[in-house]
């Protein structure tokens, strides 16, 4: 069996036993058409498929399962450039395309009843009825919501620092984090190089998907979201916190803690 998902930083893919023993596994770079556009997306699932499948005959694989946020079924352009690219890595087994949410909600429940909340360069949480999605909130995508993404923290960031460098906001710590993350050396006062407001404009561009988390966590943005996750949530007594931590990309961290600690971190 195939599995892939397909995120908008990172696409995962991985063939399995139906036991489970994983015999393939290859981690590329990310192909959400909603985060890359279409036809960049596309390339990088075929490249991706191609890679995936070097090392083994696309015969002996009986089905491919491939989970997209935010994907629309109804995208005919999409579907026909997924089939193209399925059927050009060799694979001839069917395809279920699904929603990413579903997905992630199956790895890890032992039922099909439940709500799962995924975050990462995007964020929604929906609930799950017999392994299926039948209410969603949020996942609007980067323009118009995905509050608590990857995206959307970066975003926050670079907003206070460029609010702190013309004036609108107090000084903040932000400034040299962001300006290092995206290339830009800060010069002897402590500031970016150069005209620092218009400097980062133009970097962020094709960037704010890519953020430390070291410069995430300095973020204001990100404590007052645990604030108010836990003002408005008294029956969450454990967060579970999944990401890179870093550029090592392997840390998980697990915060078993009442309310009012919450805040405190």
């Amino acid at each position: 069996m195939l599995g892939a998902d397909v995120g908008g930083t990172t696409i995962r893919m991985a063939i399995a036993t139906p036991h489970g023993r994983v015999v393939e596994l290859r981690r590329m770079t990310g192909a959400n058409p909603y985060a890359v556009g279409a036809r960049t997306a596309l390339d990088r699932l075929a490249e991706a498929l191609r890679s995936l499948v070097q090392d083994i005959d696309p015969a002996s694989i009986d089905l491919g399962v491939v989970a997209i946020a935010g994907w629309d079924p109804r995208d005919a352009i999409l579907a026909r450039g997924l089939s193209r690219a399925w059927r050009a890595a060799g694979l001839a087994c069917p395809c279920l395309v699904v929603s990413d949410l579903e997905v992630a909600f199956a790895s890890v429940s032992p039922t099909g009843h439940g709500v799962v909340l995924v975050a990462g360069t995007g964020a929604a949480a929906a609930r799950i009825q017999d392994w299926r999605t039948v209410q969603v909130a949020d996942g609007c995508g980067w323009l118009v919501g995905d509050e608590g993404s990857g995206f959307w923290l970066g975003q926050q960031a670079v907003r206070q620092v460029l609010a702190s460098l013309d004036g609108r906001g107090p000084r903040t710590s932000l400034v040299d984090g962001v300006t290092r993350s995206l290339g830009l050396a800060p010069d002897a006062s402590g500031g970016p190089a150069g005209t620092a407001r218009e400097d980062i404009i133009r970097a962020v561009d094709g960037h704010i998907s890519g953020w430390d988390w070291e410069t995430i966590n300095a973020s204001r943005s990100l404590h007052e979201f645990f604030k108010r996750l836990m003002q408005n949530a008294n029956d969450i007594n454990t967060i579970f916190v999944v990401g890179p931590s870093g550029r090592d990309g392997n840390t998980s961290l697990v915060f078993p803690l009442a309310p009012t600690n919450m805040t405190d971190r």
